[in-house]
């Protein structure tokens, strides 16, 4: 179960960045990552950044943070 992200802001209020969740296992935040992975590479490729290395992303492991997972590139 993920905990509710903390928002947080500059002190002129003028933008807030939501901290990273926290899950309660690696199983959890493994699947969060691949889902926005794949998210991120679906509006890439959308908007014509899947040529090469145009839409390249790297996510890493959070069970194994030497391990990187990277998009497929052509």
């Amino acid at each position: 179960m993920m905990t509710e992200p903390t928002k947080l802001s500059d002190a002129a209020n003028r933008f807030s960045v939501q901290k990273a969740p926290v899950f309660a296992n690696a199983v959890d935040g493994r699947r969060h990552r691949l889902e926005r992975l794949a998210g991120v590479c679906r509006v890439f490729g959308r908007f014509g950044f899947s040529e090469r290395l145009l839409g390249h992303m790297t996510v890493r492991d959070p069970e194994y943070p030497e391990l990187l997972w990277v998009n497929p590139v052509d």
